[in-house]
């Protein structure tokens, strides 16, 4: 079967890991990964039907949302920094509604929006924040957004492209979206290629690189702003981090070599290793953005 290409950047792509049933490609261009092909609609379905469930019941989002709560208050002064108090602030993905009620907590008008009924209803009913059933990627609003924020959503996607569109025609001139996602391609990544934790299909369906997320958002009408590879909320742990990291990598590729293994199991991607970027973007104008769909 021949390899696909790039979905950022149209490159020419080979096979780099293969967990479980699922191929992930790297592009030889952008060196990011994905999936290929595509699960269907209907199996992840039932992956998130699994996922969203609580965890006595077997599911895995009410502790990735506790971890998540942790970084809200950083995540929450960057948006202040763009937003300013009296723009509008849209979480793209808010789930059961955590992070608007932290930014509303900081006096930011923020409200969110998600695919899932239960969680919006949650949202409204007990964290009493501004939320509603919505798919960017096809659906309009009818407002726009000085700041608009999409947490570690982006890789889940089958199709980033037209979400990134999405979000774009809900945000003012000159708006900022920001963002953020784990990175492929960076040291940790190339010291264990496909090991770190984001090479975890049908969870993520992408792994972008650094240059990746910059062609992929400037593909669809944005300006990079800033870039923070490696986000911690604070400085110690952002140096304990990558320690972490080295230490880590080092000590699984001389197991590897001691062994006479050449590759590390795909089971290894459950391990918490691995970078996360954070992304500010801003619009470009109308002007100087042909889209073409």
């Amino acid at each position: 079967m021949l390899s696909p290409n790039c979905p950022i950047c149209g490159g020419s792509c080979q096979l780099f890991v293969w967990v479980c049933e699922y191929k992930m490609y790297q592009c030889q261009k952008c060196m990011s990964s994905f999936v290929h092909p595509v699960p269907s609609i209907t199996a992840l379905e039932t992956f998130y039907d699994q996922f969203h469930l609580s965890a006595e019941d077997g599911g895995w989002y009410d502790d990735m949302e506790i971890r998540m709560a942790i970084d809200f208050p950083a995540k929450v002064e960057v948006l202040a920094r763009l937003a300013g108090n009296s723009g509008r602030v849209l979480d793209v993905g808010c789930g059961k509604g955590g992070f608007v009620r932290a930014c509303r907590d900081r006096g930011l008008q923020a409200e969110g929006v998600d695919i899932s009924r239960s969680a919006i209803a949650y949202a409204r009913d007990v964290v009493g924040v501004p939320a509603r059933v919505c798919d960017l990627s096809e659906e309009s609003v009818d407002r726009k957004y000085s700041c608009i924020s999409f947490w570690a959503t982006i890789e889940h996607l089958p199709n980033p492209n037209r979400m990134l569109k999405g979000i774009r025609k809900a945000m003012s001139a000159n708006g900022y979206l920001v963002l953020d996602t784990g990175i492929g391609h960076d040291w940790l990544d190339r010291l264990l290629p496909g090991v770190v934790q984001w090479y975890d299909p049908p969870q993520h369906l992408f792994v972008f690189s650094r240059l990746g997320i910059i062609q992929l958002l400037e593909k669809n009408g944005f300006k990079v702003v800033s870039i923070d590879t490696c986000f911690e909320r604070n400085f110690a742990r952002r140096i304990v981090k990558i320690a972490r990291g080295a230490l880590a990598g080092v000590a699984l590729r001389t197991v590897a070599r001691a062994t006479s293994i050449r590759s590390i199991p795909p089971y290894f991607t459950r391990y918490p290793l691995g970078n996360l970027m954070q992304i500010v973007a801003q619009r470009t104008p109308d002007d100087e953005f042909d889209d073409c769909e």
